[in-house]
């Protein structure tokens, strides 16, 4: 951007925040929570057995309530530029390089697995027969997307031969049979009960990754946010 594109992009947002400060207002006005809520929430989490998010837009959403719900479902780092420039009120993302200018709530943790898919040379085998020197001799997935210490050494132990820029893409890998990787428990169980897939050697091949809530510290008051928040 010019100097100027970048003036006229600050007032843009600076506007924008202007308009939710008078619809919040306006909203605060009624004694049914009415108006918008607008949350971010990184990709492949529906399926996760914790319900928490879910459980909060259906109280959010019921009939007594004037709320129009809008998900964006996006990466976490498109989650938090979202929560910081206003878009978004609030984010689920795992608790990976966040900005200090965001609150954070813990909601759980998401237990991630090394899986193979049918077809792969150990697929058979028994976790009593393998060794970590043996997994590390098969071709692994690298990820491309943020994640904790914990769950970047359980990778680097690995011999890296593909990557990709999401856990969908991962699951795409496996199921050629010809690569290991890492998965969210949930989002390998539709292949794993299929008898598709199967965890390897589960007593040491696995991390879990913290889902949190953010929203922004300066952020002002919202009758449906903090409803949210609350049900949360």
């Amino acid at each position: 951007l010019t100097e100027e594109g970048k003036e006229i992009y600050q007032a843009g947002l600076t506007l924008l925040t202007a308009l939710e400060t008078f619809k919040s207002d306006v909203n605060a006005l009624h004694q049914t929570i009415k108006g918008e809520l607008n949350i971010g929430i990184t990709d492949n989490l529906v399926t996760l057995p914790a319900m928490h998010v879910t459980n909060a837009l259906a109280e959010l959403s019921a009939p007594e309530h004037e709320v129009t719900l809008h998900i964006h479902m996006e990466p976490s780092d498109a989650v938090i530029r979202g929560v910081m420039d206003g878009h978004l009120h609030v984010g689920v993302v795992p608790a990976v390089n966040l900005p200090t200018s965001l609150e954070t709530r813990h909601l759980y943790d998401e237990p991630s697995y090394l899986y193979c898919a049918a077809g792969h040379p150990l697929f058979a085998e028994h976790d009593d027969t393998l060794s970590v020197a043996d997994i590390a001799q098969h071709a692994a997935i690298s990820p491309r997307y943020p994640l904790p210490v914990e769950a970047r050494q359980a990778h680097d132990a690995l011999t890296l031969r593909a990557s990709a820029s999401d856990r969908e893409g991962a699951a795409f890998l496996i199921l050629t049979g010809r690569f290991i990787g890492f998965l969210p428990e949930h989002v390998a169980e539709q292949w794993v009960s299929a008898g598709k897939m199967r965890a390897l050697h589960v007593a040491t091949q696995h991390y879990r990754i913290p889902f949190v809530l953010v929203t922004r510290h300066d952020r002002r008051p919202n009758r449906v946010v903090d409803a949210f928040l609350g049900l949360i």
